[in-house]
């Protein structure tokens, strides 16, 4: 029999074993994550080589001729949206090569400059006058109560709290080099530097106003001399981005057709669905048997801890429990030959998918399951698309499939090489539940 001490060893030991466990599938999650990545970018490059090889140009004839290859009237209408846009550019630009403040540019902005120039010293004691009444607290309770404003008379109160605000706002302005004596010449005063200072601020305004219109009408004119290069490259992203749509979700039959008349293609369509498959397994893959064993791992390390401080506030109570030999084994059972055996199929699984290259093996048209020319038909069931696909075609084998355009390929000798040991590999998934049941 065993007492709290030796539970506690079993059990921190145990926890140990499986923070390491955890730690390799954070991991692991962390290489399937920049195998996606790198898979993304190659098929990011073969659809952007694919739009290269069918539209080399943009001119409408051979749109024409695209569409119909494709069995796709889209482009013509993108093509033609692109005209409008084009044509409008060339318009605003002709108008503005027609007026004097682009075609004189440099007089124009010279001339509207010296005026700036000229009225800005101005302006700028206007601004600075205007911040030192402005900004002192008893000028804003003064004009709070109209005083500036108002010239009929006011209650013996309101005199008063005019007097005292006035009185500091004369303090005020003398530290700035402004000396007044009364209630009425602070007023009158502050009127007529107000209707100066509006006068020649605005004035300033205006002439900075008019000095950034020409400069304005400048750069427009020089952005609307970049924009047909800008739009061209729009126009390919555009018609790019439709044609590879349209491919995506064209019918099998078209997609047959298109790869029978044409090799690039045949290529293409292999090469981009199986970069898709590729992604969507490793994806789905990180979340049935990493992401989801580790949620596993958490939670019973969270058991491990919560059992661990109950034991020890207990020892330090002096409380006595006692354990069998068969239950502290239990806890001291961590199956580190199946976690060795797990974390070879996780390898293996992934890199069999992320190196896979032989897209010529594979198939132009969906109805093909590539995780067994991927994985050797090793077991996939936890993910949806071999189960459903499996279960819609308990028959099929990737090794008697007959390509619709090359027939039947004799790849035998290579698939069964590799065939014995993915045979004998089990889903991680139902391993691991079975482990920390």
């Amino acid at each position: 029999m065993y007492g709290l001490p030796e539970y506690i060893d079993a059990c921190t030991k145990r926890k140990k074993f499986l923070e390491d466990q955890l730690g390799w599938l954070q991991e692991e999650n962390g290489n399937y994550s920049r195998n996606v990545a790198q898979l993304q970018e190659t098929l990011d490059r073969v659809r952007q080589e694919t739009v290269g090889y069918l539209q080399p140009e943009l001119r409408t004839g051979f749109l024409e001729k695209l569409q119909e290859k494709l069995s796709y009237p889209g482009l013509i209408p993108i093509k033609q949206e692109f005209d409008a846009r084009f044509q409008k550019v060339e318009s605003r630009r002709e108008e503005l090569d027609a007026m004097d403040d682009v075609k004189y540019f440099d007089l124009h902005l010279h001339r509207a400059e010296e005026r700036v120039h000229d009225i800005a010293p101005a302006y700028k004691e206007a601004v600075r006058r205007q911040r030192i009444w402005e900004n002192d607290s008893n000028f804003q309770q003064l004009r709070k109560r109209g005083f500036f404003e108002l010239d009929r008379p006011v209650g013996i109160f309101s005199w008063f709290l005019n007097w005292r605000n006035v009185s500091f706002l004369l303090s005020h302005l003398e530290t700035s080099g402004e000396k007044y004596s009364t209630l009425e010449e602070v007023k009158n005063e502050y009127r007529f530097f107000r209707e100066q200072a509006d006068k020649t601020i605005h004035s300033y305004r205006n002439v900075v106003k008019e000095r950034d219109r020409i400069v304005s009408l400048k750069n427009e004119r020089d952005e609307l001399i970049k924009m047909p290069e800008k739009l061209l490259g729009e126009l390919y992203k555009a018609l790019g981005k439709a044609i590879l749509e349209h491919l995506q979700a064209s019918p099998d039959e078209v997609r047959l057709r298109l790869a029978k008349d044409d090799p690039y293609l045949n290529t293409f369509f292999r090469k981009e669905v199986g970069l898709r498959k590729q992604i969507q397994y490793l994806k789905e893959l990180s979340v049935t048997r990493v992401e989801h064993q580790s949620q596993q791992l958490i939670q019973e390390i969270d058991k491990l801890e919560e059992k661990i401080y109950k034991s020890k506030t207990q020892a330090m109570r002096r409380k006595r429990k006692v354990f069998t030999e068969e239950q502290l084994q239990e806890i001291r059972d961590y199956k580190p030959e199946k976690w060795t055996k797990r974390k070879r199929e996780v390898v293996e699984v992934r890199e069999r998918i992320s190196t896979f290259d032989r897209y010529d093996r594979g198939s132009p048209l969906e109805a093909y399951l590539w995780w067994d020319i991927m994985t050797h038909n090793s077991q996939g069931n936890d993910l949806f698309e071999v189960r459903q696909f499996r279960e819609h075609n308990p028959e099929w084998n990737y090794k008697e499939y007959v390509d619709p355009i090359h027939g039947p390929r004799d790849s035998t000798p290579l698939d069964d090489a590799a065939n014995d040991l993915a045979s004998s590999m089990t889903t991680p998934q139902e391993d691991l539940q079975q482990d920390l049941s």
